[in-house]
């Protein structure tokens, strides 16, 4: 695998699940409709606004019927949980350092928003410069399976698409569009339950399958070693 670029997942990849997700928290807290939930987590995954404060102003414009002051109050908590709640996968660490000494280099490619990598930053010093590519919705304004991020990711890693790997846990916002693009794909199943239907679509070829999949990170370095020869 010389030459190549493997991409990252942050989720449910690299990051422990950390329960109920930012738009669904947001959904409680104001009483979301289910298309505001989804307007409001399109919103917050992609917006390149740094601060709390600026982040609920543009949420407020999309939720024009709700108090400013109820979506500040509202960001402001849910902030603070998923930047305490931030959690590396036991495993992460030593994998990542592992990888960073093969021949390979290490992306990000991820749906997320400012309060997890600042709370990566804060609780795991360090962590995130091993990894010379960093594709996050928050900066680049649209997220996975849009096939413009793997486009930028690709022309980021500066090597052709199959020589870029994407590991991550979704089928449908991983592994299928990153395929799609020409990239190869690891299927990290730390949430079967959650792929149960698109794995029995893959087992009846009804998708296309994967290069691999792994049941969670401690058989990746297996998987890669493999697929290198």
């Amino acid at each position: 695998m010389k030459e190549c670029t493997l991409f990252f997942d942050l989720g449910s990849t690299l990051l422990q699940p950390a329960g109920i997700s930012a738009r669904r928290r947001l959904g409680q807290l104001l009483s979301l409709s289910e298309k505001e939930v989804k307007r409001a987590g399109r919103l917050i995954m992609t917006s390149p606004s740094e601060s709390l404060e600026s982040l609920a102003g543009g949420l407020s414009r999309v939720l024009a019927a709700r108090d400013p002051r109820d979506v500040l109050d509202a960001v402001r908590l849910v902030w603070r949980e998923q930047f305490d709640r931030v959690a590396l996968h036991p495993h992460a660490p030593d994998l990542v350092e592992r990888l960073g000494k093969s021949t390979c280099r290490l992306g990000l490619l991820s749906n997320v928003w400012p309060p997890v990598i600042e709370g990566i930053d804060a609780r795991y010093p360090g962590f995130l410069s091993s990894f010379e590519h960093r594709v996050l919705s928050c900066r680049l304004g649209f997220k996975k399976p849009s096939p413009a991020i793997f486009e930028a990711a690709i022309a980021a890693a500066g090597v052709p698409p199959h020589r870029t790997w994407m590991i991550g846990d979704s089928y449908e916002l991983d592994v299928e569009p990153a395929m799609k693009a020409g990239m190869h794909a690891v299927w990290v199943l730390s949430r079967p339950e959650a792929e149960r239907e698109l794995l029995a679509q893959v087992l009846t070829k009804e998708k296309p399958r994967p290069d691999s999949a792994v049941a969670d990170l401690t058989g990746l370095p297996a998987v890669l070693d493999r697929l290198a020869h």
